[in-house]
C-alpha cells in the first residue's frame, strides 16, 4: 500500500472516529437535558450548554428585556450589586415559585415596553407568593399596602383583596411603576426606590441634595437603608439570571407559554365545586386565586377564576355533562351542588331502602304466619 493510501485511510478513520464522537455526545446531551439541573450547581459537564439552553424558555426572553445596565452603572455602586448577588446561590429554588405566573407577568411587561427586570420585582417583595404578608401590612405578589392599592384601583373587602389577585395586582404595579418612571424624568433607579420607600420620600432626598450642590444619582441619596439595598437587591437578581453560569446558579426550567387562564362564570361560585368539577387540588386554585378570602368568589364581583390552562376545558367538559341531566344548573356552583346533592340523595335512598327491606321482611314474616294460622282454623273447623 502506498503512503497517500495509507495517509487518506488514516484521515477517513480519524474523521469516522470524530462523527461518532459528536453524535454520542449529542444523545448524552439530549437524554440529560431532558430532566432538571443536576443539585450540584458546581458539577462540570461536556453537555452544559445544551442543558441550560433547553431548560431556560422564559429565562432567555426576560433576558431579551433587560434595559437597566446603562442606568445602573452610572448610579449604583458594583460592590453594592455584588454582595447581594452572592446571596443567590439557592436562586433556584426561590425562583421555581415564579413558574405558575412568569409567563403572565413578562408578557405584561412587554406589551408595556418595560425592562425585563421588572418581571423580577416579586422576588424581591414577595418570592412570588400571592398570600405573602409585610409587618407593614403589604401584600400580594407586589406588595402593595392598603392605601396604595386603593388608589390603584384594587378592592379590598371581607370577601376578596386586589392586592393578593395576581393579574388585577400586576396591572396595578405596572400601571405605579409606569407613573413612577415618568415622575422621576425617566429614571428606572429612582422610580424603583420611589416604589419601595414612597414617592415622597425619594422626593425629599433630591431636594435635599440640590441645596447642598451635591448629585441627585441613586447612589448619593440620603434614603432609608431599605431602600439603599432594594435597588441593587433586584440588579443582582437580573445579573443571576443573565449569567447564571458564572456564578454557579441553575435556573428552574419554566416553559415560555401561558400557565393559567381567565375564566369568568358570571356568578358567585364556591370554590370548593369548582375545584371538584375542575379536578384541581384546592390548594392550586387558593394559590391562583388568592385574592379570594373566603371559600367562594365576591358575592357582587368580581367572580373571575385562574385555572391551570389544561384544566379549563376539563371544567366546562364535567359541567356540561351535568348540565346534559340537569339542565336548570347554568353555573359551576349550581352544577356542583346537584353533583353533590344527587351522591348524598342516593347514598340516603339506600341507607332507607335497606331499613325498609328489613322492615318489610319483617312484616312479610308475621303476615305468612298469620295466613298460615287462619288455614289452620278454616280446616280444623271443617273437619269438625
Amino acid at each position: 500500500m502506498t503512503k497517500i493510501k495509507l495517509t487518506k485511510l488514516c484521515i477517513y478513520i480519524v474523521n469516522f472516529l470524530l462523527i461518532c464522537i459528536t453524535a454520542i455526545t449529542l444523545i448524552s446531551c439530549d437524554k440529560q437535558s431532558s430532566s432538571e439541573y443536576t443539585n450540584d450547581p458546581k458539577a462540570s459537564s461536556p453537555c452544559k450548554n445544551f442543558r441550560w439552553r433547553k431548560n431556560d424558555q422564559i429565562w432567555e426572553r426576560v433576558r431579551k428585556n433587560f434595559d437597566m445596565a446603562s442606568q445602573s452603572k452610572q448610579q449604583v455602586r458594583p460592590a453594592d450589586v455584588e454582595r447581594y448577588v452572592k446571596g443567590y446561590a439557592n436562586a433556584h429554588q426561590k425562583l421555581n415559585k415564579a413558574s405558575p405566573y412568569m409567563y403572565y407577568i413578562i408578557d405584561q411587561v412587554e406589551q408595556r415596553d418595560m425592562p425585563g427586570e421588572i418581571a423580577l420585582l416579586p422576588m424581591i417583595e414577595s418570592a412570588f407568593e400571592p398570600k405573602a404578608t409585610s409587618n407593614k401590612a403589604a401584600a400580594g405578589l407586589w406588595q402593595f399596602i392598603p392605601s396604595t392599592g386603593k388608589h390603584f384601583g384594587l378592592k379590598q373587602d371581607k370577601y376578596y383583596d386586589g392586592r393578593r389577585d395576581v393579574t388585577a395586582s400586576t396591572k396595578a404595579a405596572l400601571d405605579y411603576l409606569e407613573l413612577l418612571h415618568k415622575q422621576f424624568d425617566n429614571n428606572w433607579m429612582l422610580a424603583l426606590a420611589a416604589y419601595n420607600a414612597g414617592e415622597g420620600t425619594i422626593q425629599r432626598a433630591i431636594k435635599k441634595n440640590i441645596r447642598k450642590g451635591k448629585s441627585t444619582r441613586f447612589q448619593d441619596l440620603d434614603l432609608p437603608k431599605e431602600t439603599k439595598g432594594y435597588v441593587p437587591q433586584l440588579l443582582a437578581l437580573a445579573e443571576v439570571v443573565n449569567n447564571p453560569e458564572k456564578h454557579n446558579i441553575s435556573l428552574p426550567p419554566i416553559a415560555d407559554k401561558p400557565y393559567f387562564a381567565s375564566v369568568n362564570p358570571g356568578k358567585p361560585v364556591d370554590l370548593n365545586k369548582v375545584a371538584l368539577l375542575a379536578d384541581i387540588e384546592m390548594q392550586e386554585l387558593k394559590r391562583l386565586n388568592a385574592g379570594y378570602t373566603k371559600t367562594h368568589t365576591h358575592p357582587s364581583g368580581p367572580q373571575q377564576l385562574l385555572l391551570p390552562i389544561e384544566k379549563v376545558s376539563v371544567l366546562k367538559e364535567n359541567i356540561d355533562k351535568v348540565s346534559s341531566i340537569t339542565p336548570v344548573a347554568t353555573d359551576a356552583a349550581k352544577v356542583a351542588k346537584n353533583l353533590i346533592s344527587k351522591k348524598g340523595k342516593k347514598h340516603k335512598a339506600q341507607v332507607k331502602g335497606k331499613k325498609k327491606g328489613k322492615i318489610a321482611a319483617r312484616h312479610g314474616k308475621g303476615k305468612k304466619r298469620s295466613v298460615k294460622h287462619r288455614a289452620a282454623k278454616v280446616r280444623k273447623a271443617q273437619l269438625g
